[in-house]
């Protein structure tokens, strides 16, 4: 099941390489649409076949184990994503940039598939592009920098990895 998503979630984004060339040239507001409501579709399909609880308890426990200096720099780095949403997006969500780990548990813990399915369409498509022009503008920076046979590496070790999950 992981292996379908991956795999769909891969083409998709190896297609986006060729359709960021075109993107300025193009008409940009459908584009945005277009790559916007796919992600979306990824993310609820993702949300339908997982088990949402698992997932939480399993992310949950992850925030447990971790300190309180690294829980604050990957909450920072979420919030970098969560500052471009509109504020009605954050309040509706509970979600605010001075979050502690005990109120962000707990936020998450109240959330149910509905609620997650709310939250995917609720993200605006220039929020999505934006991050995922940015992602695609570090990939093409570690390409430069030498270091994608590394990352071959690593994607097939995680392909394997899911593969021998569903088995």
């Amino acid at each position: 099941m992981r292996f379908k998503i991956v795999s769909v979630l891969s083409m998709f984004i190896l297609s986006c390489f060729t359709l960021e060339a075109s993107y300025a040239a193009q008409n940009s507001a459908m584009q945005t649409e277009l790559i916007g409501s796919s992600l979306k579709g990824l993310a609820k399909t993702y949300i339908a076949l997982a088990d949402i609880n698992t997932v939480k308890n399993d992310n949950i426990a992850k925030m447990r184990s971790m300190g309180n200096r690294e829980f604050r720099r990957r909450y920072a780095r979420f919030y970098e994503i969560l500052k471009d949403m509109p504020t009605n997006f954050k309040d509706t969500y509970g979600l605010n940039e001075y979050m502690n780990r005990t109120q962000f548990m707990s936020t998450i813990r109240l959330w149910d598939k509905d609620k997650i399915y709310q939250l995917a369409d609720n993200v605006p498509n220039e929020v999505i592009v934006k991050q995922l022009n940015g992602y695609l503008q570090r990939r093409k920076q570690d390409i430069k920098n030498g270091k994608i046979a590394e990352q071959v590496k690593r994607f097939w070790r995680r392909i394997r990895y899911y593969i021998e999950e569903d088995d």
